[in-house]
C-alpha cells in the first residue's frame, strides 16, 4: 500500500506542498477553493499528520537536550560546570535548595547527555560531557538555514511589490 501525498514528507523539514491533498480524492482534502478560485490551505485530519510526522523526525534526544536547557537553575549549573568538575556540594552552594532538588536537577542534565557524574565514595563528581549540545546546534543551525531562506524570499516578493505602481481605485 503506498503512502498518501499527506504522508510523505523529505526529511529536511515538511514541505506544505507535499501535503496537498485534492478535495475530489478519497481522503480528506486539506486544499478548498476560496470565493476568488485561489486555493487555501485547512486544518484538516489530512495537515494534522503532516506536522505529527515532521516532529517524528526529531529525536527524543533533542527533546531532552532543550528540556535540560529549559530552566535557569539547570543553565546556572551549565555555566559553573563549564570552568570545570565540581562536587554536587560545591554546584548546590549558590543555590538555595535542598540537595535532593538540586540532585534532580541533574538527573536531568544526565539524561539530556550533558552532564556526567561519578561517585567517589562519598562526594559525587559532576563534569560536563564534551560534544553534548552538537545534536541541538545541528538542529538549530538547520533551522537557521530555512528561516534566513523564507526572511530572503519575503524580503525580494516585498522588494517586487515597492516596484509596481499602486493600482488606481474607482470611485464609484
Amino acid at each position: 500500500m503506498s503512502a498518501s501525498p499527506a504522508q510523505t514528507f523529505s526529511n529536511r523539514g515538511c514541505d506544505r506542498s507535499a501535503a496537498r491533498l485534492s478535495s475530489r480524492g478519497n481522503g480528506p482534502g486539506i486544499e478548498r477553493q476560496n470565493r476568488s478560485g485561489r486555493p487555501r490551505l485547512l486544518l484538516t485530519n489530512a495537515r494534522r499528520l503532516s506536522i505529527v510526522s515532521c516532529m517524528a523526525n526529531h529525536s527524543p534526544q533533542l527533546d531532552n537536550v532543550f528540556g535540560a536547557l529549559a530552566d535557569p537553575t539547570r543553565r546556572a549549573l551549565i555555566a559553573r560546570l563549564s570552568q570545570g568538575e565540581a562536587s554536587v556540594s560545591e554546584l548546590a552552594q549558590p543555590f538555595d535548595m535542598a540537595l535532593p532538588s538540586l540532585m534532580k536537577h541533574i538527573r536531568v542534565l544526565e539524561t539530556g547527555g550533558l552532564v556526567e557524574s561519578e561517585k567517589h565514595g562519598r562526594v559525587r563528581t559532576c563534569r560536563l560531557m564534551p560534544g553534548a549540545m552538537k545534536g541541538a546546534e545541528n538542529w538549530l543551525a538547520e533551522q537557521r538555514a530555512i528561516w534566513e531562506a523564507r526572511l530572503d524570499r519575503l524580503e525580494s516578493y516585498v522588494a517586487t511589490l515597492e516596484k509596481k505602481p499602486p493600482r488606481r481605485r474607482r470611485r464609484g
